[in-house]
């Protein structure tokens, strides 16, 4: 009678565990619309809700006192709390390419993909060539007449960032250490803040880069469809 119970519990383990490893894992949902990452690293998502383009929703976030610009200030205060609250997963005070890999693999997919990965320029100029200001609406300068690559800027490949930086996080590491600590992400902050201040006022509007500009443009586009 024992054994007779203890070969039906086999079998129903056995059956159990069978199934279960069977069963594919959950399939996990990768976030849509179009997103920015910052100078940084810091990805921002455009949804529905939100009704602004994803580099709208990083200069929100960055611009602390509404003036609709970034200071220096800011733009250091912003990385700075970025590397502490989101980026040092393990809160080790150093972020290793592991944590900023894990982070766009959840958050921005984009730029983990060769084929889709940000460009310095469309055209071979700097990203951050001073153009026209004004008002959201107001003019905006695109690829000059006669340009005959067609599609959007990049080789219809999306621009995700502003190109100071390809690789935004580690590129910081100027020790070569494969970890940046808090100082070193804060220098990198501050110069890269100066790459983005083409006119030397100590502040970077949206309508001071060109790449700023089309993503504008692009994203006003697709909400018009």
């Amino acid at each position: 009678m024992h054994t007779s119970h203890a070969l039906a519990a086999a079998a129903a383990f056995t059956f159990a565990t069978s199934a279960y490893a069977q069963t594919p894992p959950p399939q996990r949902t990768l976030p849509s619309g179009p997103v920015f990452v910052s100078p940084m690293g810091q990805p921002f998502r455009a949804t529905r809700e939100s009704r602004r383009a994803p580099i709208e929703l990083w200069l929100a976030h960055a611009d602390v006192d509404g003036d609709q610009r970034i200071s220096r200030d800011e733009f250091v205060n912003e990385a700075m709390m970025f590397f502490a609250n989101v980026l040092d997963a393990n809160h080790d005070r150093g972020v290793t390419s592991v944590e900023s890999t894990a982070l766009w693999r959840e958050q921005a997919p984009e730029m983990l993909n060769a084929r889709t990965a940000p460009i310095l320029a469309s055209n071979g100029a700097p990203p951050n060539a001073v153009g026209p200001r004004g008002p959201r609406g107001g003019e905006r300068r695109g690829h000059p007449p006669g340009d005959d690559r067609g599609g959007p800027p990049g080789g219809g490949r999306p621009q995700i960032m502003l190109g100071v930086e390809l690789e935004p996080v580690m590129s910081c590491d100027r020790d070569f250490s494969r970890r940046i600590d808090a100082t070193e992400f804060e220098n990198c902050a501050a110069r890269r803040f100066m790459e983005l201040d083409v006119n030397g006022d100590g502040y970077f509007t949206l309508y001071e880069s060109e790449r700023a500009r089309e993503m504008l443009a692009a994203y006003d586009q697709r909400a018009e469809r």
